[in-house]
């Protein structure tokens, strides 16, 4: 038996806010990743290029100007801290936050999904994944169907690492090996080791989720590494499945 843990999480007040905002409206998720590309840093935010990223919006007709404008007051909020590292987190928290929204995004099924963050998965009694270097790596967002769990190849699940900023996630040092910080690539192969583990499975997989639209670098450096089974979901694909979660 397969079985997924994972721990209890609250988010910040603004992060259900701006999360559960742009889930309704693939324009307002646009705005919004725009942004955090634009402005990854607190001190490249400026209220000049909020309102550049905004004000086109204004003239369609699938937003509505009030979901706009408090987009606009929320993003503000989200940038209102004093350091680089409390932002960061925040960052990373709400597309966790969206991307647990989105549900499954790889595979279908008729039955109702489950979710777990920060999560560990057991088979039986015993973590996958779990030799000395990975010990304590959990994964950030899982959405499983709970009745697939029974037998390795039939588990249906989405294991979703979330990063704001991919291409600092992904950094290459010339000369380096591996080529990318050593925390980053051990935590990319215990993600890719999990899923090596569900091999058999048809409907297993695992995902980076990031905002960023250009992820062929991203990819690249995960071909570097010998990461070949690490799926990219990038702002396009989000678009996508905001989309599809309107229409249902």
């Amino acid at each position: 038996m397969i079985s997924f843990k994972g721990k209890s999480k609250e988010y910040e007040e603004i992060v259900v806010k701006l999360g559960d905002l742009v889930i309704t409206n693939r324009h307002l998720f646009t705005c919004l990743a725009e942004l955090l590309n634009e402005c990854n840093r607190l001190r490249k935010f400026d209220e000049e290029t909020l309102e550049l990223i905004t004000e086109d919006k204004r003239d369609d007709v699938d937003v509505d100007e009030s979901q706009l404008d408090l987009l606009i007051t929320l993003i503000k909020d989200l940038y209102d801290l004093q350091d680089e590292e409390t932002f960061g987190k925040r960052k990373g928290d709400l597309v966790e936050f969206i991307t647990l929204k989105l549900g499954a995004i790889n595979f279908e099924t008729n039955s109702n999904l489950e979710t777990a963050l920060e999560c560990e998965v057991f088979h039986n009694d015993d973590k996958i994944a779990d030799n000395n270097e990975k010990k304590g790596k959990d994964i950030d967002v899982a959405i499983y169907d709970k009745t697939s769990l029974s037998q390795l190849e039939n588990v249906m699940a989405d294991l979703y690492e979330c990063k704001a900023d991919i291409d600092n996630f992904l950094y290459v040092v010339q000369g380096k090996t591996p080529p990318i910080k050593t925390k980053h690539y051990e935590k990319l192969k215990f993600l890719e080791d999990v899923r090596d583990y569900f091999q058999l499975s048809q409907k297993f997989f695992v995902s980076l989720v990031t905002p960023v639209s250009n992820v062929e670098r991203a990819k690249e450096v995960l071909k570097l590494c010998n990461f070949h089974n690490i799926k990219v979901i990038n702002k396009e694909h989000i678009e996508e499945v905001i989309e599809k979660l309107i229409h249902i």
